[in-house]
């Protein structure tokens, strides 16, 4: 496994020293804070339970962002997102994460909002694994186009809900596994934005529970509450 890992990461530190240095927030399956650990930790082996969050964002048109993960990410490089995901640090909270992250990784400065969160897990090949209890916030994009960070982003492109619908539904069309659990979250909220609304038709909300189930197995994934 440590070949693996460590193959994204070509200088003199080891892929699981780099990881180690950034700490992530363990939590329960309820989001309950219980400690901390290194990224690697947290991802080698079995993993750790731990926090994170997805960015949903949206443009002028109302369409939906997809930023495809860069090729050195050591899991799932090269998949498509909808539309960055990441990780609160200790003593971070999930919006203030969300809004650091679209700038580390879009080069924007976004409003961001809470809409609910979901608990996950899967394994990525033989490299490692997620196993996170994950909040679903929004963005929506202002005047600025985004700028994407070479190292994280490998390039954007718009899709209306439909047309994520349809790639999702194919575990093999390049979607990461996490990214229909992300607009399902969101457009389940007390106030879900505009752009998911069509999601209120049942036939539309179980092309995406589908889509969920054919990446994470039935029962490899719940909706926690709202916010």
């Amino acid at each position: 496994m440590a070949p693996a890992w460590d193959s994204a990461y070509p200088s003199g530190m080891s892929g699981r020293s780099q990881f180690d240095i950034d700490r992530l927030i363990l939590v329960d399956g309820e989001d309950r804070v219980v400690g901390e650990a290194g990224k690697a930790e947290c991802h080698l082996e079995g993993g750790r339970k731990h926090r994170a969050l997805a960015v949903v964002v949206f443009d002028g048109e109302g369409r939906l962002l997809l930023a495809r993960r860069a090729a050195a990410k050591p899991l799932w490089p090269g998949s498509w997102d909808a539309t960055i995901a990441s990780h609160p640090r200790p003593g971070e909270d999930y919006v203030v994460a969300g809004r650091r992250r679209l700038l580390e990784e879009l080069g924007v400065e976004l409003e961001a909002e809470l809409l609910g969160r979901f608990d996950y897990r899967i394994e990525f090949e033989a490299v490692g694994v997620e196993d996170e209890v994950c909040a679903a916030l929004i963005a929506r994009l202002g005047g600025d186009p985004p700028a994407p960070v070479a190292a994280e982003v490998d390039g954007i492109r718009a899709v209306t809900l439909e047309a994520f619908l349809d790639e999702a539904a194919d575990p093999a069309a390049g979607i990461c596994p996490w990214a229909p659990l992300a607009v399902l979250a969101a457009s389940l909220a007390p106030s879900p934005p505009a752009e998911l609304a069509a999601l209120a038709r049942p036939a539309l909300r179980q092309r995406l529970i589908d889509a969920a189930d054919a990446h994470l197995g039935i029962g490899g994934w719940r909706m926690l509450d709202a916010g």
